[in-house]
């Protein structure tokens, strides 16, 4: 299992991933401390000590990025139209 992307402390205190390594352990730094030096960075299991109220493994998508294929049915619904015209309506 991969380690989650983001890892919220019960304390309230929400840490982020970073590429950096301890031992083959990834190290998670607070969302607040973007130039966070790497020995004030904790293992996953070093937040696990200080209780995890909850974490993510992957983000959400962006507020406004519509899916793709909403965008397709949107651009062939006239084409579906013409061709329920044509048919009248029946399907192939």
């Amino acid at each position: 299992m991969s380690a989650p992307l983001v890892v919220n402390t019960v304390e309230g205190t929400v840490w982020t991933r970073r590429p950096q390594l301890r031992d083959g352990a990834d190290l998670y730094a607070p969302q607040k401390c973007p130039t966070c030096p790497e020995f004030l960075m904790a293992t996953y299991a070093e937040l696990t000590e200080h209780g995890i109220a909850g974490e993510a493994f992957a983000l959400p998508m962006p507020v406004g990025v519509e899916r793709a294929a909403d965008r397709l049915t949107a651009l062939l619904a006239p084409t579906q139209a013409l061709r329920e015209d044509e048919t009248g309506g029946a399907s192939c």
